[in-house]
């Protein structure tokens, strides 16, 4: 009987589409396990029928980050990702169908996005539709101001609209750094046709909290200057958003691969290898977690931009069958103290910003030739300089 609640809890989570108390919590927890931080400037309105319009990087993992940041937003989520019970433990929403899954009429989600957003409700949008890490927005959709355009038409207002831009660190990696910038809520011309102008405002609003870049090139450039400031990452990475020095593009065109990831990651400190030995045994404890998400990403992930989805749904998975398993194990061989023991090193290799990765940046940066070195200290000197091309 004392599990009945339990029972009718999850049933009612993975029977609906749209959100739950069990997303919010899974989705927190994801967050707080997947990232070593996660930086929010600005901020969301609390109250009040609220459009949230977002730019699209990571797959649905900015869905997670998002619900994590503000747990009373809903999402327009692609019809495919909540058709079966297991994917519906992970995705909420009310699905839409995109034209490269299939065509479908969507008149009848539309009009639950719209009773949503009438109830008060705050509503997310990805106008670009899918998810890309390229230096490029993709093309914004115009869904999001069909929408506030016909709630404008029922209420005689607009909804708040206030655009979202997501920078991560390190996007397929564990234990790195994003930042969620919250732009101001949009002011729309009342000149013009009022469609246009409602997707022009948007359109403006995702442009000014997310970043643009001639190519890769510009963008990989960009974003090893972001990771040398302790300050805000979007800010650094629009300071670089016009052009690349000439002199710059033309140094870092002539690194190797392998030093290109020193700039921005060799740890100048000795101290990733003093915490590397307090987290080994949390990794090799849990060592068919991380494998599993390794190996599942690795063969699964279509793009860069789902290669941290597929580690979090693989490491999920494997973690709620091998933790048990582990602990119950711990308990086995030394009693109390075998579980503490495991739960403390657990803990120290979640929560170390990956040492282990950190120690052979640091080894690497060790083992490199003096010229090697030189050259790299120079290209992060002009990096950590303000842009003036």
């Amino acid at each position: 009987m004392a599990l009945t609640p339990l029972v009718i809890f999850l049933v009612h989570s993975l029977s609906s589409t749209t959100g739950t108390a069990w997303h919010r919590l899974l989705h927190r927890c994801i967050c707080a396990v997947w990232f070593d931080r996660v930086i929010v400037t600005g901020s969301l309105p609390k109250e009040g029928p609220l459009l949230l319009v977002s730019c699209h990087r990571n797959g649905a993992v900015d869905g997670f980050l998002l619900h994590s940041v503000h747990p009373r937003l809903e999402f327009m989520i692609a019809g495919r990702l909540v058709r079966q019970w297991w994917l519906r433990v992970f995705f909420s929403g009310i699905p839409v169908e995109r034209p490269q899954d299939g065509k479908a009429d969507n008149s009848g989600s539309m009009a639950q996005c719209l009773q949503y957003l009438q109830h008060g409700g705050a509503l997310c949008v990805f106008p670009e539709g899918t998810s890309s890490l390229g230096p490029h927005h993709l093309p914004f959709h115009s869904g999001a101001a069909r929408l506030a355009l016909a709630f404008e038409e029922a209420t005689g207002r607009l909804p708040q609209i206030v655009p979202v831009g997501l920078h991560y660190e390190d996007p397929g990696h564990f234990r790195s750094r994003v930042e969620v910038t919250i732009g101001e809520p949009l002011e729309v011309s009342s000149e013009g046709r009022r469609l246009v102008a409602l997707k022009n405002a948007i359109n403006t609003g995702l442009l000014t909290v997310g970043t643009n870049f001639e190519d890769a090139l510009h963008q990989e450039i960009a974003e090893r200057a972001a990771s040398h400031t302790n300050g805000s990452r979007y800010h650094r990475l629009k300071a670089w958003e016009g052009s690349v020095p000439a002199e710059l593009s033309s140094r870092w065109q002539r690194l190797r691969h392998g030093s290109r990831e020193m700039v921005a990651e060799a740890p100048r400190s000795p101290l990733p290898l003093l915490l590397a030995p307090l987290a080994l045994p949390g990794y090799l404890l849990n060592a068919p977690v991380f494998m599993a998400a390794h190996v599942i990403a690795r063969r699964l992930a279509a793009g860069p931009n789902v290669v941290a989805l597929w580690k979090i749904l693989a490491g999920s998975a494997a973690a709620a069958l091998w933790m048990p398993l582990a602990l119950a194990g711990s308990v086995w061989a030394w009693g109390p103290k075998g579980a503490v023991a495991y739960a403390i090193s657990t803990v120290l290799a979640v929560r170390s910003r990956n040492p282990l990765r950190a120690a052979w940046r640091k080894l690497r940066w060790l083992l490199a030739s003096p010229a090697e070195r030189k050259q790299i200290r120079e290209i992060r000197a002009l990096l950590t300089q303000p842009n003036h091309a």
